[in-house]
């Protein structure tokens, strides 16, 4: 075992060493990349780093990407991504999360980030209506949708106007007495209990006289 485990490394050491002879040449560096860039669209931050892994020659890898990093213009990149992302009905912290970990600028992130923050609300009113109505078929209580699709103010009016038309207090009582039911089956005291529905955002108001 160990004999065959000496001359795995060994080939891998020698088609690394030979990989990096190859990419230490500054033209077949800038061809692979120019390759690369048309294929996947990288972000000047893995555009380098992609780069990195192919050559341990620091100078080409610098001197390779100097050359074609103009080549990227992340700016439309980042507007095309938000975009793409509206049409999916993606919400804001959706998109901020995306973009990092696509590697973009952070300062044109925040750029496009401030400027998306300051328009009209993202959120498609027939496709949030069948997402909250999911939301209700799995016993959540309309507070807790409030709060997790109210990201912005200007989403309040739009989730409002939808939780009307899923929620009605009736239900959202049947909802809190059921989970009370299976939170006193488990033994929980009164202290409790109270801790737990409001960790589900139930609202107080309508549980505090039944229990």
């Amino acid at each position: 075992v160990s004999s065959w485990s000496t001359t795995f490394e060994k080939i891998a050491k020698a088609k690394a060493e030979k990989k990096d002879k190859y990419y230490a040449n500054y033209e077949m560096l800038k061809n692979y990349w120019l390759n690369y860039l048309t294929t996947y669209f990288p972000t000047k931050q893995k555009l380098f780093e992609q780069l990195s892994t192919k050559t341990s020659s620091k100078e080409n890898v610098e001197k390779v990407f100097d050359s074609i990093k103009h080549l990227i213009n992340e700016e439309k990149m980042i507007q095309s991504y938000i975009d793409l992302f509206v049409v999916w009905g993606k919400n804001v912290v959706y998109i901020k999360t995306k973009l990092y970990a696509k590697k973009f600028d952070k300062e044109l992130i925040l750029k496009h980030i401030d400027i998306l923050k300051n328009t009209e609300s993202l959120l498609d009113e027939s496709k949030l209506f069948r997402q909250i109505l999911s939301y209700k078929n799995k016993w959540k209580s309309s507070s807790y949708v409030k709060h997790k699709f109210i990201e912005r103010e200007e989403d309040k009016e739009i989730v409002e106007k939808v939780i009307s038309e899923v929620f009605w207090d009736d239900w959202e009582l049947e909802n809190i007495k059921l989970e009370l039911e299976k939170l006193q089956n488990k033994g929980f005291d009164k202290q409790k209990i109270v801790g737990k529905l409001l960790s589900k955002w139930f609202n107080y108001n309508l549980f505090k006289d039944i229990l």
